[in-house]
């Protein structure tokens, strides 16, 4: 089925240093924020009213709160993950912009589909219902090389996707809620409204260090310091020489064998 953006009550978008899956009983994106001494977890909220008008309201999150973004009289998506065929990492114009196997799926293709078992770390849960689950079109990193951190081996990865994002769509009189729950926790609901989309854009990233002369590892590395994987499955991303731009990559993670991620 294609994408319907404009139908969406709100859009869910994630970003930086989280790791998530999809819980086929539940209908949850089950996701981890992981908390690191360099990344800051923060969540902005763009609303719309029934005259069009928006407001924008921008939280920091701690380590105390999980977020909940549930649907009331939501529509049941027939296929919550988008992927449409041809696919190819290392041919991105033959394959859709928004095909979600643009986001790194570490079980599937990492270790063969089967599942990782990961070390105890802290994050903030998010748990999002109902969501149809795409890679955003534009931000992606194209072209990328894969470094074997042991060997120090390189080999052609292709193009990632970093932000995630999550379509919510209700039926008129419905309504997108937002709870954080916590010792500073609130509530937010988004109704539906024909023709606007609510926006719940969350991001967990290191800000720039313009000190830094060459970039330390990127989050593409501190995710298989988390996983039980032997010492010759750790990797980076490096762009290929020659290629403009930043190392520092900052995805968002998935985990596409097991039903459920939460908790860690």
């Amino acid at each position: 089925m294609p994408l319907e953006h404009d139908k969406a009550t709100a859009k869910i978008s994630v970003t930086g240093l989280a790791i998530s899956s999809f819980n086929e009983t539940t209908r949850n994106w089950e996701v981890a924020l992981i908390h690191d001494p360099k990344h800051v977890l923060r969540m902005r909220v763009v609303k719309f009213n029934a005259d069009g008008d928006r407001s924008v309201a921008t939280f920091e999150i701690d380590d105390n709160h999980k977020i909940f973004i549930t649907a009331a009289n939501a529509v049941v998506p027939d296929e919550p993950i988008f992927m449409s065929e041809p696919f190819d990492r290392k041919n991105i114009d033959a394959s859709h912009p928004e095909d979600f196997r643009w986001i790194v799926d570490f079980e599937r293709e990492f270790n063969g589909g089967d599942r990782i078992d990961m070390k105890k770390v802290a994050a903030t849960e998010l748990f999002v219902s109902q969501p149809v689950l795409y890679a955003d079109r534009d931000h992606k990193r194209r072209e990328m090389d894969l470094l074997n951190i042991g060997t120090n081996e390189l080999t052609d990865f292709g193009t990632l996707a970093e932000v995630c994002n999550g379509d919510i769509t209700c039926n008129p009189g419905g309504a997108v809620m937002l709870h954080v729950e916590g010792p500073l926790g609130f509530a937010i609901d988004l109704p539906h409204i024909e023709g606007h989309t609510h926006k719940i854009i969350i991001e967990n990233e290191c800000p720039a260090d313009p000190n830094v002369a060459s970039p330390p590892p990127s989050d593409f590395s501190l995710y298989f310091k988390m996983m039980e994987l032997p010492a010759e499955q750790q990797f980076d991303l490096k762009r290929k020489p020659g290629h403009e731009g930043s190392d520092a990559v900052c995805n968002i993670g998935f985990m596409g064998t097991r039903a459920s991620f939460l908790p860690l």
